[in-house]
């Protein structure tokens, strides 16, 4: 999607990226997140337990985070309780225990 815009586009998604790195804001549209229901294959759709939850996220959002992930891991320490941003540390091994 992103790559496909128009370069007045580009110059205003840059303004925003910048803006939201000054002020360290995200703007608030960029944390929507819709939530689709993904039937699990093999199963009936009938009942609620037959249905995944998948989260689609802004693709800016997901830009920010690509940009600014791996100055935040060279620059901070994150408490034990942060699983979801450790590269070694997938988030599922801790949501089982």
């Amino acid at each position: 999607m992103l790559k496909n815009m128009g370069e007045l586009a580009l110059e205003y998604i840059i303004h925003m990226f910048n803006l939201s790195l000054r002020t360290s804001t995200i703007p608030g549209l960029w944390k929507k997140v819709r939530v689709i229901p993904l039937l699990k294959p093999g199963k009936d759709p009938r009942h609620c337990k037959s249905y995944r939850p998948v989260s689609m996220l802004s693709p800016l959002a997901k830009a920010v985070e690509t940009v600014l992930l791996p100055h935040l891991q060279m620059h901070t320490t994150l408490a034990n309780h942060q699983h979801g941003f450790r590269l070694d540390d997938p988030p599922q091994q801790h949501c089982a225990t």
